[in-house]
């Protein structure tokens, strides 16, 4: 009894030690296992929020590249601006901020290459970026990026263009059909603008007609002083006498010596049909001549003379 009775304690034993064997495995890889999982989602739902926080950390509420900043109405905001070595301004007005770990820079950039790079804290709820980019701008197509952690947020596109400037704003020709030898009225409005600090400028006007693309006639050249800005030019031209029926056109240059533009105005010219001559009056055979009365006396016609001289004769 007392062998058999320590046969089954030792067997109790041995099984409640594999039972807490398996318990401590299960309960220990178990855990771990959920813990790992329980970490992963935090991870990710910290990564999530971070997200959700970046994209809504900050509004732009208005951005704006400049030649000007002096006082506060940035009045030299334009989407145009001259060719030159000059300071050019990019302001933004933004609410919200980034973390203070998020890297955030302004680049500008000349068509695709980026010139200038510079890295900001945006710590406020609500404020200004103003920063600056001194070049050499050549004319092209420019673009300044804010950037949050390598993700655009807000781009201005702007164009700089050549200092001297010439450009057809409106033009006119009237009257739009003309006979041969009759004068047209050619008006044309444009813009000038120096490569220097010009007040005056050397403006060549020309007025070429021409059909098919050929003259016609002499060019009419006027070499005048303009002012920088608005100006109008109007022309007065005189059409050949032997001018052939036809469309025609008036193309119109106005350069100041290093930069030109051109337009063209069409017209026609007809020839009207000549005017019939008018037809001579018949002329009617006369048979007889009354007898006409002078001095009171019966006198004879030419053809009652003869006919009596015939009867004369005949006998």
């Amino acid at each position: 009894m007392d062998k058999k009775r320590s046969l089954v304690i030792a067997a109790a034993g041995l099984v409640v030690l594999l039972l807490l064997f398996l318990s401590f495995y299960i309960g220990r890889y178990g855990v771990s296992a959920k813990q790992d999982t329980a970490g992963g989602d935090i991870r990710q739902n910290l990564s999530d929020e971070y997200r959700q926080e970046v994209d809504r950390a900050i509004k732009i509420v208005g951005a704006l590249v400049t030649d000007n900043i002096a006082g506060s109405g940035f009045a030299g905001r334009s989407e145009f601006f001259s060719s030159g070595a000059q300071p050019l301004y990019y302001y933004v007005k933004y609410r919200g901020a980034f973390p203070e770990s998020t890297s955030v820079a302004v680049r500008w950039y000349e068509g695709n290459r980026a010139i200038q790079e510079k890295s900001i804290v945006l710590q406020h709820e609500a404020g200004e970026i103003l920063d600056s980019c001194r070049y050499n701008f050549e004319s092209g197509v420019y673009e300044v990026r804010l950037l949050a952690e390598g993700e655009q947020k807000n781009s201005v596109i702007f164009q700089v263009v050549d200092r001297a400037l010439v450009r057809i704003d409106n033009s006119s020709l009237v009257p739009g059909v003309v006979k041969p030898g009759e004068v047209l009225t050619a008006t044309v409005d444009y813009y000038l603008q120096s490569s220097a600090d010009e007040q005056r400028i050397t403006v060549r006007e020309q007025r070429i007609v021409q059909r098919n693309g050929r003259p016609v006639m002499d060019p009419i050249v006027r070499d005048v002083s303009r002012s920088s800005g608005f100006n109008s030019s109007t022309a007065r031209v005189y059409l050949p006498n032997n001018v052939q029926p036809g469309d025609y056109e008036i193309i119109t240059i106005v350069s100041n010596g290093t930069k030109e533009a051109k337009t063209s105005s069409g017209f026609s010219v007809f020839r009207p049909a000549p005017l019939p001559s008018p037809s001579p009056s018949p002329v009617t055979a006369a048979t007889s001549y009354p007898t006409s009365r002078r001095s009171g006396k019966n006198e004879m016609t030419l053809e009652q003379l003869d006919a009596a001289l015939q009867k004369v004769y005949r006998k």
